[in-house]
């Protein structure tokens, strides 16, 4: 029974380690716009981002999905925080590129806090 768990971890923490990650940002001010950069780690074949917002907005705001070899805004994933209370609001979008741009856009927030968990 030992050798059965034991191989079943082992085979668990394998298939875990080549696929996408989940991190968590924390936006520090909700009043200002933010910008991050995220890359895939190496191996990583998902062709979707995974984002988790928990938090309160007074007013709704935007993430925006840019990649930083297409600048034209036709080519954007626009996703809308809307204001109130935010309790796990999922999104997912199609996205193949190693690399991307998040862009938190607070609109007309002036009060809140925002946790946004990303799944590349």
């Amino acid at each position: 029974m030992r050798t059965v768990f034991a191989m079943c971890a082992l085979l668990s923490t394998a298939c875990q380690s080549g696929g996408p990650r989940a991190n968590t940002l924390t936006i520090q001010d909700v009043t200002k716009d933010t910008t991050i950069r995220l890359t895939k780690a190496q191996g990583n074949l998902s062709s979707s981002v995974s984002l988790r917002a928990v938090g309160t907005l007074d007013d709704s705001a935007t993430v925006t999905l840019r990649n930083p070899r297409q600048p034209e805004k036709i080519y954007w994933q626009t996703w809308l925080l809307p204001s109130g209370r935010l309790d796990s609001l999922k999104q997912r979008f199609d996205y193949y590129d190693h690399d991307v741009d998040l862009i938190y856009s607070h609109e007309r927030v002036s009060r809140g806090q925002l946790r946004i968990t990303i799944t590349y």
